[in-house]
């Protein structure tokens, strides 16, 4: 699993220039234990944007056509990296 093998690269004590390739992409914002009072996860996502996070590529989706069209090209790109 990618995402612990990175958690185990950075938490070394020693040897953390394997950790240069490493890119940490913000997703969720909590304070204090407790979720942030945005409304939206688009409003949570400008937050972490504003405070210099880098993000992932998101988009919010209002339909159900919309969310089809997204499944189609994400099936498409996950299938040429193949």
């Amino acid at each position: 699993n990618p995402r612990n093998t990175a958690n185990g690269c950075a938490k070394r004590q020693t040897g953390h220039e394997k950790c240069q390739h490493l890119t940490f992409i913000a997703y969720d914002l909590v304070y204090g234990g407790k979720h942030p009072q945005e409304k939206t996860k688009s409003d949570e996502l400008r937050v972490l944007k504003a405070m210099g996070f880098q993000l992932p590529r998101w988009s919010r989706k209002t339909s159900l056509a919309d969310v089809e069209v997204q499944a189609d090209q994400t099936e498409a790109v996950s299938d040429s990296a193949d």
